[in-house]
């Protein structure tokens, strides 16, 4: 019994310990200070893991004299910066590995053996599927009533003529096994459909699906073990995808969101891409009206600016209506479901604790490096061109140069016709489907600023044969052929003037930030550092 109370004693004054541990100040510089806990945090950090431990040391000494600094000029009151951590702090909540999905959907997303080997199973039948996918409910409408269906083969042929010329809309074709993905995810009983089956328009996470059933297939089935990884990760994305897309409808039908449609288009058409805002615009205007905790709330042309310049990610094009549509959904889904993560008590929790602080003194050193050291980053034209001139060696090429280019309207369609010209090459002869490329005969003599840098790049690089990857021109897209190279040139200013500019401008910010480094070692000298013990 004594023996039993002194174990538990001993253990007790370990846990203790390793408490102290956890808690124990490894730096402090003026008001900021850095624990055991912190630092482990910290070294997870995409943007530190990959640093050794001195260069790691000495990046968190440089940003602790930055932090002592923001907090001494009292960062953390600055409105802007409030609304930023903000607009943070709910996109954490509501993103896919954010803290709603970690905490009450990942431990669910489990597939066992008995639902793989069902699953495995019923992979024998494969159907082959025309899809027509509409991005939007205003594209839709422009050919259809969402409320009609499309239940017919001349209907979706006809459907399939009419959007043939709108690049808007996708059409294509593919082999589909079960589960069916992304079918499978919004339709029960797919596998019991049947040739000519047409199902549609059927709502989904990425538009409206228009499909067509043209054959069915039965085949042997590979070794289970060689298609359990398959069958498990097709699974888990359908788990994936019906949780975000209940939960989205959940959240839409609870919000219930009347859009303005006019106030909507006026707000993409004053968009103003250059100077990034919209001039002229009423920011009183309202652009949708919803429902929030029984309450009827206004969103106007105001809280979208305000969207837009702190949301830490948003995807979508500010002067196209349908795009603003989506970010003013995604607004109502962040704002839903940061309130369900304060209902989990992500407030409370340590993970998200340590978590907001980091990204608040990541913001307080944004700001710190965007009033003190982009000011200083003044260069004049006559400067990049001192560089040019004085580093001849950087921009050296070939002198002359025959090119074969085969331009495509995408990239999926210049990477299908590269493959297909491989296969030519590969089996010297022609495959029965050709490349539908616009094909073009080059040549190149340095130094010429008719090309684009990253055509003159190619063919740097290349070998004569060599096919390169698709190239960005313009609106299309080239896939180069080096027939020939030789001799030796200069790229023209004008071509690297760009890159220049960004290499004389790292090395200046690098220098300014040294300055203000050494000022604020005078200013707030290092109390604690045991980042070397």
């Amino acid at each position: 019994m004594k023996s039993a109370i002194i174990i538990l004693f001993l253990l007790l004054l370990l846990g203790a310990a390793c408490d102290r541990k956890q808690g124990k100040v490894l730096l402090q510089i003026g008001s900021y200070t850095m624990t055991a806990t912190e630092y482990e945090s910290i070294k997870k950090n995409k943007q530190y893991s990959q640093l050794s431990t001195d260069l790691l040391h000495e990046r968190l000494r440089e940003e602790g004299l930055i932090l002592a600094y923001a907090l001494d000029h009292q960062y953390d009151t600055i409105k802007q910066i409030t609304k930023q951590l903000e607009y943070i702090q709910r996109f954490y909540a509501s993103t896919v590995d954010g803290y709603v999905w970690n905490k009450k959907v990942k431990p669910h997303l489990k597939v066992d053996e008995e639902a793989l080997q069902k699953a495995y199973k019923r992979r024998n039948v494969g159907y082959d599927i025309d899809v027509i996918l509409i991005p939007t409910r205003e594209m839709l409408l422009e050919y259809l009533d969402p409320e009609v269906k499309v239940n017919t083969v001349e209907g979706f042929n006809r459907l399939k003529e009419e959007v043939d010329e709108d690049e808007r809309i996708k059409n294509y074709t593919y082999t589909s096994h079960y589960p069916f993905n992304p079918m499978g995810i919004y339709l029960e009983n797919l596998d019991q459909l049947n040739i000519g089956d047409v199902i549609g328009p059927l709502e989904t996470l990425n538009g409206f699906f228009i499909v067509h059933v043209t054959n069915s297939k039965r085949g042997s089935l590979k070794p289970y073990e060689q298609e359990k990884s398959i069958i498990e990760q097709d699974l888990l994305f359908g788990l994936k995808e019906k949780y975000i897309w209940e939960s989205q409808q959940r959240i839409f039908n609870e919000a219930d969101p009347i859009m303005n449609e006019q106030s909507i288009i006026e707000m993409a058409t004053k968009f103003d891409s250059s100077k990034k805002d919209w001039p002229g615009i009423d920011q009183d205007k309202v652009l949708m009206e919803y429902w929030f905790q029984g309450e009827e709330c206004t969103y106007t042309a105001s809280d979208f600016m305000e969207f837009v310049r702190h949301q830490p990610v948003f995807t979508g094009n500010l002067s196209d209506p349908n795009d603003v549509k989506q970010m003013l959904k995604t607004f109502l889904i962040g704002k839903f479901i940061l309130l369900e993560a304060k209902e989990m008590g992500m407030e409370e929790d340590e993970e998200y604790l340590q978590w907001i602080k980091n990204r608040t003194n990541g913001v307080f050193v944004h700001r710190f490096k965007r009033k003190k050291i982009l000011p200083e980053l003044k260069m004049s034209e006559y400067e990049f061109k001192a560089y040019y001139d004085g580093n001849p060696e950087e921009f050296q090429c070939f002198g002359e140069s025959k090119i074969k280019v085969y331009k495509h309207a995408d990239y999926q369609q210049a990477m299908e016709s590269r493959q297909l010209l491989q296969e030519q090459t590969q089996f010297h002869e022609k495959r029965t489907k050709e490349s539908t490329a616009e094909v073009e005969i080059i040549e190149i003599k340095m130094p010429n600023e008719k090309y684009i840098m990253p055509i003159i790049e190619t063919v740097i690089k290349q070998s004569p044969g060599g096919l390169s990857m698709p190239v960005k021109v313009g609106e299309s897209f080239w896939l180069v052929k080096l027939l020939s190279k030789s001799g030796e040139g200069v790229i023209p200013y004008s071509l690297v003037r760009d890159r220049i500019r960004q290499t004389v401008l790292k090395k200046m910010e690098k220098e300014v930030y040294e300055k203000h480094i050494s000022l604020l070692k005078n200013s707030y000298p290092i109390k604690v550092d045991l980042l070397d013990t």
